[in-house]
């Protein structure tokens, strides 16, 4: 066999494996669209991977606005406990929820 006639086959094949997979390409969309869809699923709008990011300028802020209507004696703002660092975080100064 020649170079060009293997080259020839080579291009035969890889055409026809092409028109194959186009036509099953299709009917695997027809059967697809033919299929009922699932039931409607309720929307969950909780994070479910990653927790939502506050700047600490924006906490220090609430925290500011909040602690001038609930002040103590001294006049100092009330700590907020679930802001306060745990020791699992303690060192990149954020807090997670």
């Amino acid at each position: 066999m020649s170079i060009i006639q293997i080259m020839v086959t080579i291009i035969i094949v890889t055409i026809l494996v092409t028109v194959i997979l186009g036509v099953a390409s299709y009917g695997a969309y027809w059967l697809r669209r033919g299929r009922r869809p699932a039931p409607p699923v309720a929307v969950d709008t909780r994070p479910r991977f990653f927790y939502r990011y506050v700047p600490e300028d924006q906490v220090a802020a609430e925290d500011t606005a909040a602690g001038s209507e609930v002040a103590s004696e001294s006049g100092e703002p009330e700590s907020v406990p679930e802001l306060a660092a745990s020791s699992a975080d303690a060192g990149n100064g954020r807090s997670r929820r």
